[in-house]
């Protein structure tokens, strides 16, 4: 198996069909069709719920995607990497310690703008405690009440969040929903680097005065939009990351009335401690 099998497979996963699959890549369909049973014997599990000409992702089918999806995204980022012989000779380093969609579009400006500056961006200071590396960045991405004594400048603004309901679900046609009417749905969440151990979103329920039931947990935010669009449960998303969620198929996306103020986003730097690049990326933010 490799990596070529592992990308049709997660194609198959997202569009729960062989022949959208086999339109796609230019393939038959008897091709996907022997991929995806080539997989399962390395799996050595089926992976799929059969539904008709539907394919749905089982249980173990939703823990081989998040490690085919992981795996496909390193093995593209080393290939691209070797692709331009490691041509840039400038490097800038952000630590993204709250996500937002607005500064990865800004940045893909950026690099288009800058091709001699590669770009890496790092997860919080506490996942980098856990890995005990010692990173160190130009700019840090968080919210404006965390930041002490460093400049900043404000980039973007959490103060919505939705619901993910899978498209059939009996508050997907609502136009608002409040949290509290979620107490007795199932919840998928991801690992986050927040005190209860889950992404951030699971303390907008405590708030809410309520234990969110937990139907499961997952690697990363990706593969809990595949364990949603796949009927394992509901979720919730703030609108400073949204990219991916307003993309999912067969599902809906509710905003919650009443939960959260306005939390301003900055990206951060200590003071004369930029490095020549990290001048170059503040001057195009600035402009």
């Amino acid at each position: 198996m490799d990596t070529r099998e592992m990308e049709v497979f997660l194609k198959v996963a997202d569009y729960h069909s062989l022949t959208k699959v086999a339109d796609e890549l230019g393939m038959t369909q008897p091709a996907v069709s022997a991929i995806i049973k080539r997989i399962e014997e390395f799996a050595g599990t089926p992976l799929f719920i059969r539904r008709g000409r539907r394919f749905m992702l089982n249980q173990a089918g939703d823990s081989f995607y998040c490690t085919a999806a992981a795996i496909c995204v390193n093995v593209n980022h080393i290939k691209e990497s070797f692709a331009v012989g490691y041509s840039n000779s400038r490097e800038l380093i952000i630590t993204m310690k709250i996500h937002s969609d607005w500064l990865l579009r800004k940045l893909d400006e950026f690099t288009a703008e800058h091709s001699d500056i590669g770009v890496t961006i790092r997860p919080s200071d506490d996942e980098n405690r856990r890995s005990r590396q010692p990173w160190i960045s130009d700019f840090s991405v968080m919210f404006k009440y965390d930041i002490q004594g460093m400049e900043n400048i404000p980039i973007d603004a959490q103060d919505t969040l939705y619901v993910i309901l899978p498209i059939g679900h009996h508050f997907a046609g609502r136009e608002y929903i409040y949290l509290d009417e979620l107490q007795e749905e199932n919840f998928v969440f991801s690992w986050g680097g927040s005190h209860t151990g889950y992404d951030s979103s699971y303390s907008a329920c405590l708030n809410a005065g309520f234990l969110p039931k937990i139907s499961l947990v997952t690697d990363s935010a990706k593969g809990k939009y595949a364990c949603i669009q796949n009927g394992c449960g509901i979720g919730l998303v703030y609108n400073n990351e949204m990219a991916v969620p307003s993309r999912l198929h067969d599902c809906s996306l509710v905003p919650i009335r009443n939960v959260l103020d306005r939390r301003t986003i900055c990206i951060a730097w200590q003071s004369g401690k930029l490095s020549e690049t990290g001048r170059v990326f503040l001057d195009f933010m600035q402009k």
